[in-house]
């Protein structure tokens, strides 16, 4: 009878398999969340390179709607109305943003750090860019 010996790289290379797939699990669950976490209402700031940070209100609902103001640096104040979505660790926002003068659409990519999300903004309109970083109100 003859006996089936496994070579011992083998052996080896599978348990290497395993703990590469474990760890990949164990830090996708930790870094993806769901609409549960986001729905609700966040505070912060919006801030542009060599421009003064702006206040942002806005709320994230159950339901994909996006809605908020801020004073974006102006006197007057600056509605937003949109959708929202995650996609992996990414959430993904448009809106349209509405001030007294003029209109225009915006897309906010955030991803969340900690109990905070942030991330980056592009203004359609002249292809403006500035940093968001929101904390849940409380």
């Amino acid at each position: 009878m003859k006996r089936v010996v496994t070579p011992p790289r083998l052996v080896a290379a599978g348990w290497i398999v395993c703990a590469l797939v474990a760890v990949a699990v164990t830090v996708s669950a930790q870094w993806s969340f769901d609409a549960k976490q986001v729905a609700g209402k966040w505070v912060g700031t919006l801030q542009a390179a060599g421009r003064s940070s702006a206040e942002v209100q806005v709320e994230f609902k159950s339901d994909g709607v996006f809605e908020g103001t801020s004073n974006a640096g102006q006197a007057d104040e600056v509605s937003y109305e949109g959708r929202w979505k995650i996609d992996g660790t990414t959430i993904h926002v448009e809106f349209t943003a509405e001030g007294s003068e003029r209109e225009s659409e915006v897309t906010w990519k955030l991803k969340r750090n900690g109990s905070e999300l942030s991330g980056s903004a592009v203004r359609r309109l002249g292809k403006f860019r500035y940093d968001v970083t929101l904390t849940p109100m409380k």
